[in-house]
């Protein structure tokens, strides 16, 4: 995991968007399935993610990969058009973001779990290690327990 700082400008389609849909009547899902500027989004993320997945750094492929929101717009409706809950992942099932949101029942909110790492995170690169099969672990130079719990947790929490 790198961290995805959102330096960029916020996509125009994006601002306007998220005064819009307040007022739309729709849900954050519905509101999100309507939008127009999902392309202009998807356009800025893709340099600031290297082309690569905001979770397990898979090369993605532009047109296939899918944006994510790191609060899921059920529980943070707010969030739903905010620039710097939105990222780029790849479409496994059985990892990453669609893994991450599965779960509902025994996990709600994982991304307001103070355990799970976000991608938006500084120095969110610390917490992993790569293995040379491509597995992902807790890095052996975290120095606290706490630290080893949220590498686990995150990487668990996305299939990882």
């Amino acid at each position: 995991m790198r961290q995805v700082v959102h330096d960029s400008p916020i996509p125009p389609s994006l601002s306007a968007e998220s005064v819009s849909h307040v007022r739309s009547g729709l849900s954050p899902a519905e509101a999100w399935d309507h939008f127009a500027g999902k392309t202009e989004v998807r356009d800025r993320l893709w340099p600031l993610q290297r082309g690569l997945c905001a979770y397990c750094e898979a090369r993605l492929v532009k047109e296939g990969c899918h944006i994510e929101h790191i609060r899921r717009k059920a529980l943070h409706p707010e969030e739903t058009f905010h620039w710097q809950n939105l990222v780029l992942n790849c479409q496994h099932r059985d990892s990453c973001g669609h893994f991450k949101d599965r779960d509902r029942e025994r996990r709600p909110a994982v991304s307001d779990d103070l355990r799970f790492i976000k991608p938006t995170e500084a120095d969110c690169h610390r917490y992993f290690f790569y293995l040379r099969n491509g597995d992902m672990v807790p890095s052996p130079a975290l120095g606290s327990e706490a630290d080893r719990e949220r590498a686990h947790y995150s990487i668990e929490v996305l299939g990882l």
